[in-house]
């Protein structure tokens, strides 16, 4: 029999085991109405050499704000997060413990997050703050802490399950200089020791509330001595992002002879937006023993490393020969034309010689018999492929005998003799290339679209089709005409071959590959190392094919929106023919006349139906000034 003692232990045991097993049914209880943990990671848009980049340089600190709801249990606000060792993952608090409110995985939030600024030592979560870069910002440390960074659940944050991945964006404005000396006198001669931005906006008001600047805090100006890399012949700052009512002024102080001197040049923006907040500007200067010369500035896509191995084209004339698509308008908005913008981004000459109305193809047989006629299809014109001799002999007797019948003065015939010979390629290409007016020793080739009824015309007369073994004509892939300029593109057809065959059909220069065979010998017999790049069109389908030759289309069983891939086509046939390179813009775009989020992705490119320059932002040309800036880059071998 068991003793007293030994049975008040058992019960003792036995209703602390029954008290654990309620107390862990408690626990679980309460950890089951909690959500699961947040994990937080963070990468940063890169850049080029000092400061945060991507996920290997970053803050080892940042505040955020992780809203659920607002009610308060789940809404965490101005958490530190401390960046792991060797880890991209951040961590709160020991005491704070972050947790998901929604149990299924749902998770709905309003997140946003900030480094501290240089200054300060909190963030103040209502008021807006005055920031502040460092002004001695000659280390890549304090390049790095001038570096605002932050991220919002619109801009920046991405929820992954748990996870919330923060791509932090850059807050302030980087000025990136790249120099390079004038010759190699100067190299030898001269050493630079130093470079400062002068009157450069410093400090200025920053929202955590907003997550934006604030413009009631007064801006403060000063003076940044730049982080120099003698290595790379380059210099960089960041500054508070503003619009400059004066020019900052680059000053590089430089050793010639043992002597210092003080070099200066005003950072001259062509925006009147100033210094965007999250852009790098890119500023190229030429050094001398007395001067900063060639001096350009261009703003590079974000802090993005990626167009810093686009080399700049420095010397480099370029003609660039088209229709009013590469022209632009140059009365309303002179610079929203992408040759411009290409020039700008690759520091090169280019004479834009496009022009509104040109055409390739030439036809010798002119009808005109009134002054209406003459000033309704001018355009007919401006024929690229035609001497000037061709011109005279098709026009001069036309204008004048319409001249004497309608009374009309002299100066209308020559007017119009003028306007018809100066779109000759003997007028617009020949003395640029010659040394007559220039030597430019590229020209581009951008055309196709004004001749798109004589490309089509000559696709749908002069194609071949494939045969089958047993001699049946097997339909063809691709719109009627397609297929035989694919042929001619990669080469299984010769040049020479078509040029015969073209011979047998009647095809001259009212043909537009033709034409552009003759114009393309006409200047390699000038200059036979002239560089000749196709610039092609920027659309795979339009709703101006479509219109145009609906009826072709329905006679022939095909579908007229296709029909742009034969302006596609014929320019890649030019290129392969002569092996040019070529850029096939619409490579890059595929504009394929379809309605995205109820907007056609046509009309939003081209509001007015044909001119990308018809977007008053000029982000359509922009586009397809970034184009050729890639492909320029891989064309010069500057890759």
């Amino acid at each position: 029999m068991a003793s007293a003692k030994y049975i008040v232990k058992l019960v003792i045991y036995i209703l602390a085991v029954f008290c654990f097993i309620a107390c862990s049914e408690k626990i679980e209880d309460g950890i089951s109405e909690l959500g699961n943990t947040i994990t937080v990671r963070t990468e940063i848009s890169s850049q080029t050499r000092a400061g945060y980049e991507g996920s290997e340089v970053l803050p080892s600190h940042f505040y955020m704000d992780v809203i659920q709801g607002g009610s308060g249990r789940f809404d965490y606000s101005l958490v530190k997060m401390t960046k792991e060792e060797a880890s991209n993952i951040y961590q709160a608090p020991s005491d704070k413990l972050l947790l998901w409110a929604d149990l299924e995985g749902q998770h709905n939030a309003s997140i946003k997050a900030l480094t501290l600024p240089y200054n300060l030592d909190e963030i103040d979560p209502e008021n807006p703050m005055k920031i502040s870069v460092c002004t001695d910002q000659t280390s890549e440390e304090n390049v790095m802490a001038s570096d605002l960074l932050g991220a919002t659940s619109d801009k920046g944050v991405v929820i992954e399950g748990d996870d919330i991945k923060i791509m932090f964006n850059h807050l302030t404005t980087k000025l990136y200089v790249s120099y390079r000396f004038l010759n190699e006198g100067a190299a030898k001669s001269m050493k630079i020791n130093s470079f400062t931005l002068r009157n450069v906006c410093v400090s200025g008001g920053f929202s955590y509330a907003e997550m934006d600047y604030d413009n009631s805090v007064a801006k403060g100006f000063g003076n940044i001595d730049m982080c120099h890399n003698n290595a790379s012949n380059s210099a960089e700052a960041v500054f508070y992002p503003y619009i400059p009512e004066t020019d900052p002024i680059l000053v590089v102080y430089v050793s010639v002879d043992g002597k210092v001197k003080e070099l200066t040049c005003p950072v001259r923006l062509k925006s009147p937006d100033g210094f965007i907040a999250g852009k790098r500007y890119k500023m190229s200067i030429e050094i001398s023993g007395s001067a900063i010369t060639n001096a350009s500035i261009n703003i590079v896509k974000d802090w993005d490393e990626e167009n810093d191995d686009i080399k700049p084209l420095i010397g480099e004339k370029i003609l660039w020969i088209g229709t009013s698509i590469p022209a632009g308008d140059k009365t309303i908005a002179p610079d929203n034309n992408y040759p411009k913008m290409v020039a700008d981004a690759l520091e090169c000459t280019i004479i834009n010689n496009a022009r509104p109305g040109s055409f390739v193809v030439w036809d010798p047989i002119c009808t005109w018999t009134t002054s209406a006629e003459v000033e309704s299809a001018f355009p007919m014109g401006y024929c690229l492929s035609a001497t000037k001799a061709e011109i005279r002999t098709k026009f001069y007797d036309v204008l004048e005998n319409i001249r004497k019948k309608e009374g009309k003065s002299t100066s209308w015939r020559d007017k119009w003799m003028n306007e018809f010979l100066d779109h000759s390629y003997e007028s617009l290409i020949i003395p640029y290339i010659d040394g007559t007016i220039d030597n430019c020793t590229t020209l581009i080739l951008d055309h196709g679209f004004n001749d798109r009824h004589s490309i089509v015309y000559e696709c749908t007369h002069h194609w071949a089709t494939k045969v089958n073994e047993n001699g049946v004509v097997l339909p063809a892939e691709d719109v009627i005409g397609y297929t035989w300029l694919k042929s001619l593109a990669e080469g299984e057809i010769s040049r020479e071959s078509y040029l015969e065959d073209c011979a047998i059909k009647g095809f001259t220069r009212n043909s537009y590959l033709y034409a552009m065979t003759y114009i393309i010998n006409e200047c390699l017999k000038i200059n036979p190392d002239l560089r000749i790049i196709i610039g092609n069109y920027f659309a795979w389908k339009t709703p101006v094919f479509e219109a145009e030759f609906k009826a072709l289309a329905n006679d022939l069983g095909e579908d007229s929106n296709d029909f742009c891939s034969l302006l596609c086509g014929a320019n890649e046939a030019v290129a392969g023919m002569f092996g040019f390179d070529i850029v096939n813009v619409y490579k890059y775009t595929w504009i394929m006349n379809i309605a995205i989020n109820d907007v056609n992705d046509f009309m939003k490119f081209c509001p007015d139906g044909t001119h990308p320059f018809s977007d008053p932002t000029g982000e359509s040309n922009r586009f397809i000034a970034d184009i050729y800036v890639k492909e320029q880059s891989r064309i010069f071998g500057l890759n």
